[in-house]
């Protein structure tokens, strides 16, 4: 029996303590007999590989997972953007529908603020209008200077038709005509100036008549004395009552011709008032009836300065400000345009470049200023141009109007509400691999802000989760 025991199930036998010989013999009957090959295998050291492989697999794990918790990179934000200037291209609109009459910039050209770029279809005309321009500031500062002369050779008839204006123009010479007839021909200065020397007359004539009063009453005391020496010489019976009587008719004639002089003194102060207030009436009448022409003329002024500023508005399209047209499609002479339509947009000559971008409500808590940007111009594939870099300027608080309700959710409910971003480029429009972009008014980009970084552990766990 023992010769068929294994090895070790001897051994184990023979250092089993001493039993009884019955108990020995039941516990080498319950040795499992093994053959040689299992012996061999079950008494052989295991590799290093087996003892230990299953706690490096577990530290290999926790090593991936430490590293995916610390590599981290930042999550982005999808939008739409396009890049602009500040100040902002502006677009001025067509008021009114008409057709193309002149074209005064070409696309590319420079404007300056204000100056015309396109004249609508219309009954006056540009050129027209700037004459008629002209016309009244002259007649402004001539009114104002008394100027007739330089007003007369004024060539204020020689005038296209006017459209609206031409009731306003007819008036404006009509009254000018008669401030003329006043200050070139001098009507009243010369009624003026006859009533002047009559008055001096009057004072030359009241004064010779007072002189003559004078004498006459210096003669007629001394023919009062005369008198009274002829009346003792009729008592004394030394001349006859004939001759006293006649002295006396000559006494009475004497005092006649003084009253007369008197009389005729108050005449002349008389003639002198009424010629004085004559004068006095016809300065009046005629400061009263240049002002009023003056007024009238003025009045003329404004009403063709009003018909001006609103037939630029209508007419034509000015520019907002120094800077360079584009032509927003093709433009030709006589082409039909439609009022409230855009045919052009004007950049402005200072400026910087900058981007608005368009973002869904998805997410745009994640955004904020500061953070940095990529564009990738429509125009300009990134993979031969580069990227364009920018950071957040600002984030508007409020959506976007949608439709006429203001209401931008349920404008598209698809994306949901639309919210502005400001972006700030960095080194303009020179993109990542050193290409400097020609920038025009429509450059349109894909645009990825940089938000908070993630770790790659969160990432998977989102992914996994289907919390992204």
């Amino acid at each position: 029996m023992d010769s068929k025991l294994p090895v070790g199930g001897q051994d184990a036998v023979d250092a089993a303590p001493s039993y009884s010989n019955g108990f020995r013999e039941r516990l080498i009957d319950r040795i499992p007999t093994r053959s040689q090959e299992a012996s061999e295998f079950m008494t052989r050291v295991p590799s290093f590989l087996t003892r230990w492989g299953a706690t490096m697999a577990l530290m290999v794990l926790i090593c991936t997972v430490v590293v995916l918790s610390l590599i981290k990179y930042p999550d982005t934000a999808a939008g739409s953007a396009v890049i602009t200037t500040s100040p902002l291209p502006l677009r001025p609109k067509c008021n009114v529908q008409g057709r193309i009459a002149r074209l005064f910039a070409h696309n590319g050209d420079s404007v300056t603020f204000g100056a015309p770029i396109c004249e609508i279809e219309n009954d006056a005309g540009y050129e027209a209008v700037s004459d008629l321009h002209a016309i009244i500031d002259s007649v402004s500062k001539m009114i104002l200077t008394g100027d007739a002369k330089a007003l007369s050779q004024l060539q204020i008839h020689k005038m296209p038709p006017l459209g609206e204006a031409q009731q306003f123009y007819n008036s404006l010479e009509s009254h000018i005509a008669e401030w003329l007839l006043i200050h070139e021909k001098n009507i009243h200065a010369s009624r003026l100036s006859n009533v002047r020397r009559k008055i001096d007359k009057y004072g030359e004539i009241d004064r010779l008549t007072t002189e003559e009063s004078m004498l006459s009453k210096d003669e007629l005391a001394d023919f009062e004395e005369r008198i009274a020496a002829n009346e003792k010489l009729f008592k004394n019976k030394y001349i006859s009552r004939v001759e006293y009587l006649d002295e006396l008719s000559k006494l009475r004639n004497k005092q006649l011709a003084l009253k007369q002089q008197k009389r005729a003194v108050l005449m002349s102060g008389i003639n002198d008032a009424v010629s004085r207030q004559e004068q006095v009436e016809l300065e009046w009448s005629y400061s009263e009836k240049a002002q009023s022409l003056q007024r009238a003329i003025f009045q003329d002024l404004k009403e063709i300065a009003n018909f001006i500023g609103s037939w630029k508005k209508k007419f034509l399209i000015l520019a907002p400000f120094d800077g360079v047209v584009y032509f927003l499609r093709p433009l030709q002479l006589y082409q039909a345009t439609d009022a409230g339509q855009e045919l052009f947009a004007v950049v402005p000559t200072t400026y910087k470049y900058t981007a608005i971008a368009t973002f869904s409500a998805n997410g745009l808590g994640r955004i904020r200023p500061g953070q940095s940007a990529q564009l990738s111009l429509l125009q300009y594939p990134d993979n031969e141009f580069g990227y364009i870099t920018s950071n957040v300027v600002s984030v508007s608080p409020l959506a976007l109007p949608g439709d006429n309700s203001g209401n931008a959710y349920e404008a598209d409910k698809a994306r949901g509400p639309q919210y502005q971003i400001e972006l700030h480029l960095d080194n303009g429009l020179m993109t990542t691999y050193h290409r400097d972009i020609k920038f025009n008014p429509e450059m349109y980009a894909d645009v990825r802000i940089f938000t908070d970084d993630k770790s790659m552990l969160d990432r998977f766990i989102r992914s996994v989760t289907g919390r992204e």
